[in-house]
């Protein structure tokens, strides 16, 4: 199934805030980051072209779910429950990319005003009024902001979970720890797939 069709927004949102649920006896924060940003994340895309995963409204829950479902496919498959908790799995599948929203005010992406760019795919274009940083540093920055602690591998792995061809992330090379890894290819595979 392509990202784009047979999409429902109401139940991803549901089926998200039902495993983020799963998170909250531990991390206060959780409630209160969807409560506060909830039409935020479910307007924001997966991407800014429909060439991409998921570039409509919703897209960006619709990647995490899929993502979280593979690292959780991976890590049942590899028998890795002893070196990767659970928990760690939500924590990082569902917000690693929580940064698509942009920052705690501004949106990421915003409409593109150029029909000729809607009319080739690029249905949404940078948002001039917010600072540069990547996707995985503003992540960590909202998660951070909502008061809600992460492991230290929780942290590389959103840190890094766009993957190492990024120049920031080649210091890690053969020093990332299992959920980091995890994350990657979880990431690769459903990016790859566009599924």
């Amino acid at each position: 199934m392509n990202s784009n069709q047979n999409f429902d927004i109401e139940k991803a949102w549901t089926q998200y805030k039902k495993l983020a649920d799963k998170l909250t006896p531990s991390h206060e924060g959780i409630a209160r980051l969807l409560n506060d940003l909830d039409q935020r994340i479910i307007e924001t895309p997966g991407s800014m072209t429909t060439e991409g995963f998921a570039c409509h409204p919703g897209g960006m829950i619709l990647l995490s779910l899929r993502v979280t479902e593979k690292m959780i496919a991976l890590s049942n498959a590899l028998n890795l429950s002893e070196k990767i908790h659970p928990s760690s799995i939500l924590m990082v599948g569902l917000f690693h990319n929580l940064g698509l929203i942009g920052n705690l005010t501004e949106k990421y992406w915003v409409e593109n005003p150029s029909s000729w760019h809607r009319e080739k795919g690029i249905l949404y274009t940078y948002n001039e009024n917010l600072s540069k940083s990547q996707i995985s540093d503003r992540s960590l920055f909202i998660l951070q902001s909502y008061g809600i602690q992460l492991t230290y591998d929780e942290w590389i792995s959103i840190s890094i979970s766009g993957g190492s061809h990024h120049e920031s992330n080649r210091f890690y090379i053969g020093h990332e720890p299992p959920l980091a890894l995890l994350t990657q290819q979880a990431r690769t595979w459903v990016l790859g797939r566009n599924v």
